[in-house]
């Protein structure tokens, strides 16, 4: 029986109402035991496996099916298990190894200060999960030491870049730290009271009782005597007390905000993609833009005012923000207001986002709409003036489909027929139709417009390839010079000679202070080197690895090991020195192997730089390494030259490093047998892209380039020049096109199925005609089908050779395409099959007809199962004395033992009349497959010592191949030649996400 007591006939009704109503709700509370039976997911791994009858790998399917390991031998050796039989496993039961993740002992050990600490110590917390958890840290209490490393993180120019986290990532942690602080500003206010805490539960249920505000003591003594309401003011009253159990202070959150306003700086200088050319930036002030942006609720400002945290961000408030960034990203930029009518002009901006932030917010403007600025009047304007922009980017409420009209299609007409116009709104209304490529709507402020811009300011990247050379000062290139003839035996058609040497020379410096010195060997002296070495066959390749090392393998501090091992395959080494002594490795973690022997006897606490020199002084078991050594050293009174605020860069990083540095400076000048050994001048340079660079380098150039030529010439080029002791000479052509093909036989690793089918297929009496878009790599394809056909394996144990092959290859040099000189090459060769060879014909008619006649000729001579396999690469190109283009010198029959191979153009009228012929068989190259592409990309930079992320979050080769030019070879030999260009690291991803690289090349 429920005794209602004071309280009115119908407000008792409605307790009771109340009182039921709670009971329901509480009822699970009470039945907690009770659990519904949950259907099993029908889909598995292991059902997986056992619907599609998966067997490899063996250990991981046996694990994930849960099955035992073999009890012994015999039945090890049919699980097809790897390895050897362990028989302390036997019949135990098979499981996957567990990852050791963050996640995973979290997971494990729950939200605890404890094991947020072992993940600090052990340095096996991520940059961005540290930012993403800064919240759940400061709550579970770290302890003081714990703090300041996060705190050092932060803070660390070099940490913050290596983590790629744009601005906003940070601005979002300091809404997490703001967040902190407001809840401990709730925590410094009373408890509510028991009626506070009944009207607040009676409200998030939905319940309104009539004249609650009224109620007295009494009245709510008596609901406290309802247990359902009992109880849950009771678990609200424990969550409060839970809630209000902090472990933070306001001291810690101040030294997070600084911190985070620190990396804020660091990641707007370095992390934001460069955006290139000229970009107009204009923000809307008009009366929308003062509206709160719903979702700017995550973004929080490091550096604001106490009163200020509070307010709500506004549209433009977010806008000002990319404005900034888009400011310090843009290689020229200006920044104007439009929609008002006070600030006229560009607003002077520094390029420090935060500020510039700042100083916009203190701009006083208003709007008179009889004198207000639109962004139509500021293009006019520019029509006007004839000033010429890239990138209009327009930052404001809602798109303006006036400014879409005529004022744009103006301005294109007469000043900047390309230029880019991008609208990006805080909202967009209905549907939006993009009629040009050049008009962009964009919704939402975030930083994805950052790489939208970088991307579309670079699509003009191939015109800055084809310029490469004179924006870089290189010599011209110059006319194709044969190389040395050199004397051997002249069996009947033997396989080209390898004449193509590699020669690895490795650049070793510290990164910081010498990216002016490694870019102008990348840039300009390799390029030069290779130039002067092409003609004698030599291959120059550069190892500079300022980038190449992935995620994964510096995760697992494999960098010691990756340099130390180029070093080791290396010919010629160039060290850099200045004041900084480098990065010093915690451990020297090697493979036990006879180059690293010397290692273990060498002192702890020394930097990469100096062991990558004496690596190639000591590791190497060459005594004539050490004539390969070149050593430069920066005079230390170019530091006195540097402005303060950027000496750190440049400056030796603590006492003890400056010692050791100048002990290793003293040690190699008293080295005897290194090369060289010297000393070079610079200047100060100033900043560009807010990185400092060093001049005056032309005399430190032309000195590299001096000693790794006369080192080239001493030590590999000795002996090349030609033989004058009666021996005969190797004709000139034939040196250009076995070094030619060589050259491109060696560049093949794509298609690898095709080019066997090709000659599997291959029949005499036939042509076979490789087709293809220009780019798609048929004179590659071309040069290995040769070298295919020459590997095949002789028959029945006769040690002749299946095919005897004759190529011609027509891009060798501008006049290897003559007619002339094709035939009269070819003609010689076949000449050389026959005991009593024709006299050489002297007019083009004679040299059609000898060619033809020689083919049947040498097939007579063939022993049994043999071929004569004739390629010529460029058959479309192929043209008279007087240009125009010559196809009669094609044989009209071919004899049966004979086969022609040839390669032409897709769009060539040639490729129009072989197809007429019945006895011609056309293989069409066409796009690369993905996995074609990823080994091609990874064999041109490994080259060089050079690898792309392929981490499932930062994955650079999936944006190679989400290119649509990706599909042709030529594209990406040369996105791989040019990304060696820009070395930096940071700024790779950058390149290859909006580097420019349109299919269109």
């Amino acid at each position: 029986e429920l005794v209602l007591g004071p309280f009115p006939r119908d407000q008792g009704y409605f307790l009771v109402f109340i009182l039921i109503h709670f009971l329901q709700f509480d009822k699970p509370l009470e039945s907690s035991t009770e659990h519904p039976a949950t259907s099993r997911d029908p889909f598995s791994l292991k059902a997986l496996i056992q619907r599609l009858h998966i067997s490899e790998p063996a250990q991981h399917v046996m694990s994930l099916l849960g099955r035992k390991y073999p009890s012994d031998l015999h039945a090890f050796s049919r699980s097809r298990l790897p390895g050897p039989w362990d028989p302390a496993l036997a019949g135990t039961r098979m499981k996957l190894p567990e990852p050791h993740t963050w996640e995973r002992v979290l997971s494990r050990r729950g939200n605890t200060a404890k094991a947020w600490e072992e993940l600090i110590s052990a340095g096996n917390l991520p940059f961005m999960a540290m930012l993403r958890n800064l919240r759940n840290i400061l709550r579970a209490g770290v302890s003081e030491r714990h703090h300041q490393r996060l705190l050092d993180r932060l803070e660390n120019q070099e940490s913050v870049i290596r983590s790629r986290q744009l601005p906003f990532r940070f601005l979002a942690a300091c809404r997490a730290i703001q967040q902190l602080e407001e809840e401990l500003e709730r925590t410094e206010k009373p408890l509510p009271s028991n009626g506070e805490i009944i009207k607040r539960i009676l409200k998030v249920h939905g319940l309104y009782v009539p004249g609650m505000q009224s109620w007295t003591r009494k009245d709510l003594r008596f609901c406290m005597e309802i247990p359902v309401i009992f109880r849950m003011v009771k678990r609200e009253k424990k969550k409060l007390l839970k809630f209000r159990e902090v472990n933070y202070s306001r001291a810690i959150l101040q030294r997070y905000r600084q911190a985070l306003e620190t990396a804020v700086g660091i990641a707007v200088r370095h992390n934001v993609p460069a955006i290139p050319g000229r970009t107009l930036i204009l923000i809307s002030c008009a009366g929308e833009m003062r509206k709160p942006y719903m979702r700017g609720g995550g973004l929080g400002w490091p550096s604001a005012e106490q009163e200020d945290r509070n307010k709500p961000l506004t549209v433009l408030d977010v806008a000002f923000l990319l404005g900034s960034m888009v400011y310090s990203a843009a290689e020229q930029a200006q920044v104007l207001l439009c929609d008002q009518s006070t600030v006229l002009g560009p607003v002077a901006m520094t390029g420090a986002v935060l500020k510039d932030v700042h100083h916009l917010q203190a701009q006083k403007i208003e709007c008179d709409y009889k004198t207000c600025v639109d962004a139509s009047d500021i293009i006019m304007d520019l029509i006007t003036r004839r000033q010429e922009v890239d990138t209009i980017l327009l930052l404001n409420e809602a798109p303006q489909d006036t400014l879409r009209g005529s004022c744009l299609w103006l301005y294109r007409h007469h000043v900047a027929p390309h230029c880019l116009f991008v609208n990006v709104c805080s909202r967009v209304q209905g549907e939006r139709s993009f009629d040009s490529a050049t008009e962009i709507v964009m919704s939402g402020f975030s930083e994805q417009v950052l790489r939208f811009m970088a991307e579309c300011g670079g699509s003009r990247f191939l015109e800055h390839v084809g310029k490469i050379d004179k924006i870089h000062g290189l010599p011209e290139p110059r006319e194709t010079v044969t190389a040395k003839q050199e004397v051997g035996v002249e069996p009947l058609i033997s396989a080209p000679k390898t004449r193509w040497r590699s020669v690895k020379v490795f650049v070793s410096s510290t990164f910081r202070d010498m990216h002016g010195e490694r870019d102008l060997l990348i840039r300009s002296v390799f390029p030069e080197l290779r130039a002067r070495a092409a003609p004698f066959c030599l291959a120059i390749e550069d190892i500079d690895l300022r980038w190449g090392i992935t995620e994964h393998e510096a995760q697992r501090n494999k960098q010691l090991e990756l340099c130390l091992s180029e070093v080791a395959r290396s010919h010629l080494f160039v060290g850099i020195l200045g004041e900084r002594y480098g990065h010093i490795p915690r451990e020297y973690l090697l493979p036990d192997e006879p180059q690293y022997e010397w290692l273990k006897s060498y002192p702890a606490g020394r930097s990469i730089t100096e062991l990558e020199a004496v690596q190639f002084l000591n590791g190497c078991k060459d005594p004539s390494a050490k004539s390969g050594a070149f050593f430069y050293l920066r005079e230390p009174d170019f530091l006195g030259t540097v402005p303060e605020a950027w000496r750190a860069d440049f400056a030796t990083e603590s006492e003890e490093a400056k010692v050791r540095m100048a002990d290793l400076k003293e040690r190699l000048e008293k080295h005897e047998g290194l090369a060289s050994v010297g000393r070079y001048t610079c200047q100060w340079g100033g900043v560009a892209q807010g990185r400092p660079y060093v001049k005056g380098l032309e005399e430190f150039g032309a000195r590299v380039l001096r000693d790794l030529w006369e080192s080239l010439c001493h030590h590999f080029l000795q002996g090349d020049g030609p033989k004058v002791n009666g021996e005969l000479k190797e004709p000139e052509e034939n040196i250009l096109q076995e070094s030619f093909q060589e050259l491109q036989q060696k560049r093949f690793c794509a298609r690898t199925k095709l080019l066997q089918a090709t000659a599997a297929q291959l029949r005499g009496g036939s042509i076979c005609v490789v087709s293809g878009e220009c780019g798609q790599g048929k004179t590659v394809f071309l040069a290995a089908l040769a070298q295919e056909l020459r590997a095949k394996a002789p028959r029945h144990g006769d040690p002749a050779p299946l095919y005897h092959i004759v190529a011609h290859f027509t891009r060798a040099r501008p006049d290897q395409a003559s007619v002339q000189v094709m035939l009269g090459r070819l003609c010689a060769l076949l000449r050389k099959q026959l005991k009593q060879p024709p006299a050489p014909p002297t007019s083009y008619r004679g040299l059609v007809a000898q060619f033809s006649a020689l083919l049947h000729s040498v097939a007579q001579s063939l022993k049994r199962r043999q071929s004569l396999v004739v390629l010529i690469d460029g058959a479309d190109l192929i043209h008279a004395a007087g240009g125009q283009l010559v196809s009669d010198w094609l044989p009209e029959r071919l004899p049966q033992r004979v086969s022609l191979i040839i390669s032409v153009s897709e769009e060539s009228a040639l490729l129009s009349s072989l197809k007429r012929r019945k006895d011609v068989t056309v293989i069409s190259l066409g796009p690369l497959d993905p996995p074609d592409r990823v080994v091609m990309v990874r064999k041109d930079l490994a080259l060089y010592g050079k690898k792309l992320e392929e981490s499932p979050f930062n994955n650079q080769m999936r944006l190679v191949l989400l290119k649509r030019g990706s599909k042709q070879p030529l594209y990406l030999m040369l996105l791989t030649q040019d990304l060696r260009l820009f070395a930096l690291y940071e700024k790779v991803r950058g390149l290859v996400w909006g580097g420019g690289w349109a299919s269109s090349s």
